[in-house]
Protein backbone atom coordinates (compact mmCIF):
# COMPACT_ATOMS: atom_id res chain seq x y z
CA UNK A 1 0.00 0.00 0.00
CA UNK A 2 1.26 3.46 -0.92
CA UNK A 3 1.43 5.94 1.95
CA UNK A 4 2.27 9.59 1.45
CA UNK A 5 1.17 12.95 2.74
CA UNK A 6 0.17 16.21 1.14
CA UNK A 7 3.22 18.28 0.19
CA UNK A 8 5.61 15.34 -0.29
CA UNK A 9 7.85 15.55 -3.35
CA UNK A 10 9.12 12.61 -5.40
CA UNK A 11 12.01 12.85 -7.80
CA UNK A 12 13.63 13.80 -9.87
CA UNK A 13 13.17 10.52 -11.72
CA UNK A 14 13.59 9.49 -15.34
CA UNK A 15 10.72 8.38 -17.55
CA UNK A 16 10.33 8.37 -21.37
CA UNK A 17 13.24 10.76 -22.11
CA UNK A 18 12.10 13.15 -19.40
CA UNK A 19 13.27 14.11 -15.96
CA UNK A 20 10.21 14.44 -13.74
CA UNK A 21 9.38 15.76 -10.28
CA UNK A 22 5.98 15.06 -8.69
CA UNK A 23 4.44 16.75 -5.66
CA UNK A 24 1.36 15.51 -3.82
CA UNK A 25 -0.93 18.50 -3.97
CA UNK A 26 -3.99 16.97 -2.31
CA UNK A 27 -5.15 13.72 -0.68
CA UNK A 28 -8.88 12.89 -0.63
CA UNK A 29 -11.19 9.94 -0.14
CA UNK A 30 -13.10 9.68 -3.45
CA UNK A 31 -15.19 7.01 -5.17
CA UNK A 32 -13.74 5.00 -8.06
CA UNK A 33 -16.95 5.56 -10.03
CA UNK A 34 -20.31 7.29 -9.68
CA UNK A 35 -23.79 6.96 -11.11
CA UNK A 36 -25.38 10.30 -11.90
CA UNK A 37 -28.18 11.99 -13.77
CA UNK A 38 -28.33 15.46 -15.27
CA UNK A 39 -30.39 18.04 -17.06
CA UNK A 40 -28.49 20.00 -19.70
CA UNK A 41 -29.43 23.59 -20.46
CA UNK A 42 -27.71 24.69 -23.66
CA UNK A 43 -26.90 28.38 -23.97
CA UNK A 44 -28.87 30.37 -26.52
CA UNK A 45 -26.61 32.63 -28.64
CA UNK A 46 -23.63 31.64 -26.47
CA UNK A 47 -25.33 33.07 -23.34
CA UNK A 48 -23.80 30.78 -20.68
CA UNK A 49 -24.84 33.14 -17.88
CA UNK A 50 -28.48 32.84 -18.97
CA UNK A 51 -28.20 29.04 -19.13
CA UNK A 52 -26.76 29.01 -15.60
CA UNK A 53 -29.60 31.19 -14.27
CA UNK A 54 -32.12 28.73 -15.73
CA UNK A 55 -30.18 25.74 -14.32
CA UNK A 56 -30.06 27.40 -10.87
CA UNK A 57 -33.85 27.88 -10.99
CA UNK A 58 -34.38 24.21 -11.92
CA UNK A 59 -31.98 23.13 -9.16
CA UNK A 60 -33.99 25.11 -6.59
CA UNK A 61 -37.23 23.47 -7.78
CA UNK A 62 -35.60 20.01 -7.52
CA UNK A 63 -34.32 20.77 -4.00
CA UNK A 64 -37.92 21.59 -3.05
CA UNK A 65 -39.15 18.21 -4.31
CA UNK A 66 -39.80 18.54 -8.06
CA UNK A 67 -39.55 15.30 -10.08
CA UNK A 68 -36.04 15.04 -11.58
CA UNK A 69 -37.02 12.27 -14.00
CA UNK A 70 -39.94 14.28 -15.42
CA UNK A 71 -37.93 17.52 -15.70
CA UNK A 72 -35.06 15.76 -17.47
CA UNK A 73 -37.42 14.18 -20.01
CA UNK A 74 -39.14 17.52 -20.73
CA UNK A 75 -36.30 20.06 -20.50
CA UNK A 76 -32.87 18.51 -21.01
CA UNK A 77 -31.01 19.31 -24.24
CA UNK A 78 -29.17 15.98 -23.88
CA UNK A 79 -31.76 13.83 -25.63
CA UNK A 80 -29.69 10.63 -25.19
CA UNK A 81 -29.99 10.74 -21.41
CA UNK A 82 -33.32 12.61 -21.28
CA UNK A 83 -35.21 9.51 -22.41
CA UNK A 84 -33.87 7.81 -19.26
CA UNK A 85 -34.78 10.66 -16.92
CA UNK A 86 -31.30 12.16 -17.32
CA UNK A 87 -29.58 8.97 -16.15
CA UNK A 88 -25.95 8.77 -17.35
CA UNK A 89 -25.21 5.41 -15.74
CA UNK A 90 -21.90 4.60 -14.06
CA UNK A 91 -18.71 6.40 -15.11
CA UNK A 92 -15.13 6.85 -13.96
CA UNK A 93 -13.13 9.98 -13.11
CA UNK A 94 -12.00 11.01 -16.61
CA UNK A 95 -14.92 9.82 -18.70
CA UNK A 96 -16.73 13.17 -18.67
CA UNK A 97 -15.43 16.69 -19.24
CA UNK A 98 -13.43 17.87 -16.24
CA UNK A 99 -15.77 20.39 -14.56
CA UNK A 100 -18.64 17.91 -14.82
CA UNK A 101 -16.51 14.99 -13.59
CA UNK A 102 -15.08 17.01 -10.68
CA UNK A 103 -18.58 18.05 -9.60
CA UNK A 104 -19.78 14.44 -9.62
CA UNK A 105 -16.80 12.96 -7.81
CA UNK A 106 -16.67 15.63 -5.09
CA UNK A 107 -20.45 15.83 -4.58
CA UNK A 108 -22.31 14.10 -1.79
CA UNK A 109 -24.83 11.48 -2.81
CA UNK A 110 -28.28 12.85 -3.81
CA UNK A 111 -27.24 16.54 -3.54
CA UNK A 112 -28.33 18.74 -6.44
CA UNK A 113 -25.45 20.69 -8.04
CA UNK A 114 -25.09 23.08 -10.98
CA UNK A 115 -21.96 23.08 -13.15
CA UNK A 116 -20.96 24.91 -16.33
CA UNK A 117 -19.12 23.11 -19.14
CA UNK A 118 -18.49 23.89 -22.79
CA UNK A 119 -21.87 22.22 -23.50
CA UNK A 120 -23.89 24.48 -21.22
CA UNK A 121 -25.23 24.44 -17.66
CA UNK A 122 -25.90 21.06 -16.06
CA UNK A 123 -28.13 20.31 -13.12
CA UNK A 124 -26.48 17.22 -11.65
CA UNK A 125 -27.42 14.65 -9.03
CA UNK A 126 -25.11 11.79 -8.02
CA UNK A 127 -27.43 8.87 -7.26
CA UNK A 128 -24.82 6.22 -6.31
CA UNK A 129 -21.13 6.08 -5.47
CA UNK A 130 -18.65 3.20 -5.48
CA UNK A 131 -16.57 2.56 -2.37
CA UNK A 132 -14.37 5.53 -1.47
CA UNK A 133 -10.60 5.15 -1.73
CA UNK A 134 -7.65 7.41 -1.01
CA UNK A 135 -6.78 9.44 -4.12
CA UNK A 136 -3.79 11.71 -4.73
CA UNK A 137 -3.76 14.84 -6.87
CA UNK A 138 -0.25 15.39 -8.24
CA UNK A 139 1.53 18.41 -9.64
CA UNK A 140 4.00 17.18 -12.26
CA UNK A 141 7.02 19.01 -13.64
CA UNK A 142 8.88 17.46 -16.54
CA UNK A 143 11.62 18.52 -18.91
CA UNK A 144 13.38 16.76 -21.77
CA UNK A 145 17.01 15.80 -21.09
CA UNK A 146 18.43 18.50 -23.35
CA UNK A 147 16.37 21.25 -21.70
CA UNK A 148 17.37 20.06 -18.23
CA UNK A 149 21.07 20.23 -19.17
CA UNK A 150 20.60 23.87 -20.19
CA UNK A 151 18.76 24.64 -16.93
CA UNK A 152 21.47 22.95 -14.86
CA UNK A 153 24.21 24.95 -16.54
CA UNK A 154 22.36 28.20 -15.83
CA UNK A 155 21.22 27.59 -12.26
CA UNK A 156 23.60 25.17 -10.51
CA UNK A 157 26.83 26.58 -9.00
CA UNK A 158 29.86 25.87 -11.20
CA UNK A 159 31.61 23.18 -9.09
CA UNK A 160 28.40 21.14 -9.13
CA UNK A 161 27.70 21.84 -12.80
CA UNK A 162 30.48 19.71 -14.18
CA UNK A 163 29.74 16.80 -11.82
CA UNK A 164 26.03 16.78 -12.60
CA UNK A 165 26.64 17.34 -16.29
CA UNK A 166 28.87 14.25 -16.39
CA UNK A 167 26.08 12.23 -14.78
CA UNK A 168 23.49 13.63 -17.18
CA UNK A 169 25.68 12.96 -20.20
CA UNK A 170 26.31 9.42 -18.98
CA UNK A 171 22.56 8.88 -18.45
CA UNK A 172 21.64 10.30 -21.87
CA UNK A 173 24.39 8.24 -23.59
CA UNK A 174 23.03 5.12 -21.93
CA UNK A 175 19.52 6.02 -23.01
CA UNK A 176 20.71 6.55 -26.61
CA UNK A 177 22.52 3.20 -26.61
CA UNK A 178 19.37 1.46 -25.37
CA UNK A 179 17.42 2.92 -28.29
CA UNK A 180 20.02 1.72 -30.81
Amino acid sequence: MFTAEEGEVFGPYEEDSFFKVAKINDVKMLPDSVKARHILIQPINNDFAGAKVKADSLANLLRKGADFDKMAREISADKNSAVNGGDLGWFGPRQMVQPFSDTCFFAKKNKIKVVLTQFGAHVVQVTEQAKRKEKFRLLLWQEKYRQVRILLIKFIPKPLNSLRMLRLQKTSLLAQKKKE
